[in-house]
């Protein structure tokens, strides 16, 4: 993904983690995906304003759900070992899935996550290219 404007996103224009991600992802890959859509996962940022799931986390499996489902998830044979292996990989990555924790290891004062999102971003385009997912 464009890391530039994964910067711009995320750091000029304020948007979170999640909102960051999804939009690069769907510039890049050109998902289809309209303002609405990337409203939905705004409320994922900062681990859902809880200190959960890393909402980097959270909009990069979106973004292999996009990527992967025709009609429907159960019916994506596999989408949920897609997904297992992606969080597996990222929790090695950051030492653990949850905003909090990762957020121990990431966060600079001043650029917030920014680190995740790039690393998560980069391990995104990894992935993709790895298991050939369109």
């Amino acid at each position: 993904m464009n890391i530039e404007r994964i910067k711009e996103l995320y750091l000029e224009k304020d948007f979170n983690c999640a909102e960051s991600t999804l939009m690069a992802a769907n510039e890049e890959y050109n998902l289809g995906l309209d303002d609405n859509s990337i409203k939905l996962l705004g409320s994922f940022g900062g681990g859902m304003g809880c200190g959960k799931v890393c909402g980097a986390l959270a909009a990069a499996i979106a973004v292999i759900g996009r990527m992967e489902i025709e009609e429907r998830a159960h019916a994506t044979a596999t989408l949920k070992e897609h997904c297992g292996e992606f969080v597996a990989r990222f929790a090695e990555l950051a030492g653990d899935t949850d905003c909090i924790k990762v957020k121990e290891k990431f966060f600079v004062e001043g650029e917030r996550c920014l680190k995740t999102v790039l690393e998560n971003a980069d391990l995104l385009t990894a992935f993709i290219e790895e298991k050939k997912i369109k």
